[in-house]
């Protein structure tokens, strides 16, 4: 809301650019921490991960279809 509209790509690619960043340090760790993978912390960091996907404009757009820009234009 406190920037312009052609403002959400960079902020979609950003998000994007976390989420690979975040993954890639799941495998990492899967890799080399011991009791990782399939772990407590393994699936709380994948579950965060995946839930950042929800801040993607054009994937919430998708989702929502003609729902979400009535949503955006009742306020």
């Amino acid at each position: 809301m406190a920037t312009p509209k052609p403002a959400d790509d960079y902020f979609n690619g950003f998000t994007v650019f976390s989420i690979t960043l975040f993954l890639i340090e799941i495998i990492i760790s899967s890799i080399v921490k011991e009791k990782y993978f399939l772990g407590f912390y393994f699936w709380l960091d994948l579950i965060s991960t995946v839930s950042m996907i929800t801040d993607i404009g054009w994937i919430m757009e998708d989702l929502l279809g003609d729902k979400g820009q009535r949503a955006k234009n009742a306020y």
